[in-house]
């Protein structure tokens, strides 16, 4: 889940409290910074905070740096910081790293813009003007389709921009467009999904673990005594179905994890029908290697390719030695964001 996603929210609180917002956004990194680009740090003029743009004292640089530019009434800032090694630690920023922050208002405006598609889970696009032309500094679009839905570019450059990110799909970059401007660009993104099939000890563990990474859970369970709510307070949704009538309703897609914990065939076997055939990023099946020999056998004979069911992840989770289903819950989760980096 990008940072913006998961903040503007309060920033949309603030502004409707009448306070002034402000946002913060690392750009560039240059040697080890703690923070990547796309970072972001939301901040009142009352000092109210989310975020982070450092894990020092930088923070408190940028803030000052955001109140002045609400005294000035101006829009944006672009800041450098670079440390020598002996104060490296000091403000975040180990073994002499550098970064670019941009900090600017946060209007409005641009949350009215926002607040819908991140609603709706949708993709868009939020480039920032970052140099080339100082009174365009911090001048931002918001694209959706290839379409503006907000801009405080001049009208023409916005639309071409817009139409050239159509298909732009790199999470955080910097590009320079003809007439010298450069922009930072973000590719904001429906947060990341687990769906888990069954209801059990693992899968309470393994919901808890998702929510701090920042998934999206679905838990798929035709027992309702298994899977209610109540049971798991971080599970955005419950399906109380049978998983080969409840997986074809959601977007199985390459940022989708599915993990079957059921150890049931009656339950796994039809799942995996379906969600093989999908675009899922990660497939997981709990059971021993003689489990995931016996379920490849029946996966086969329901008509399934060698390379469907290559797919599956089994016994699933990265072999650390697991016991309780916390571990086992901690094992599924770190196979998956390693499959995710590519590793």
């Amino acid at each position: 889940m990008t940072e913006l996603r998961e903040f503007a929210q309060r920033a949309g609180d603030w502004l409707h409290e009448g306070k002034q917002v402000l946002a913060a956004t690392v750009i560039e990194t240059w040697g080890s910074s703690p923070r990547r680009p796309g970072a972001m740090l939301f901040f009142t003029d009352d000092l109210q905070m989310i975020g982070s743009v450092t894990a020092g004292c930088v923070e408190g640089a940028v803030i000052e740096e955001g109140r002045t530019l609400l005294k000035k009434n101006q829009r944006a800032k672009l800041l450098h910081y670079g440390v020598s090694d002996d104060t490296a630690w000091e403000v975040g920023l180990a073994c002499g790293g550098e970064l670019d922050v941009l900090v600017q208002t946060w209007t409005s405006e641009e949350q009215a813009a926002i607040q819908p598609l991140l609603e709706s889970e949708a993709t868009f696009i939020r480039a920032v003007v970052i140099g080339g032309a100082e009174d365009l500094l911090g001048a931002t679009l918001i694209a959706h389709d290839g379409k503006v839905t907000h801009s405080t570019l001049p009208p023409i450059i916005a639309e071409d921009l817009a139409g050239s990110l159509r298909d732009w799909t790199d999470a955080t970059a910097v590009i320079q467009q003809e007439g010298g401007l450069r922009f930072f660009v973000q590719c904001i993104s429906p947060p990341d999904t687990l769906v888990i099939v069954g209801g059990n000890h693992v899968a309470v563990a393994l919901a808890r673990l998702a929510d701090v990474l920042d998934y999206r859970v679905v838990l798929i369970d035709p027992r309702s005594a298994f899977a209610s709510e109540e049971r798991f307070p971080q599970v955005q949704q419950v399906l109380n179905e049978w998983p080969q009538n409840a997986l074809p309703k959601l977007n199985l897609s390459p940022a989708t994890s599915v993990v079957l914990l059921t150890h049931d065939p009656k339950v796994d076997d039809p799942a995996l029908e379906v969600v093989l055939r999908s675009q899922a990023g990660y497939i997981g099946a709990l059971g021993s290697r003689r489990t995931q020999a016996a379920r490849r056998e029946r996966l086969l004979e329901r008509g399934l390719t060698e390379a469907e069911i290559a797919r599956i992840h089994g016994p699933v989770g990265l072999d650390i030695g697991a016991k309780s289903p916390a571990e086992i819950a901690l094992s599924i989760l770190a196979e998956m964001v390693q499959v995710r980096a590519g590793r």
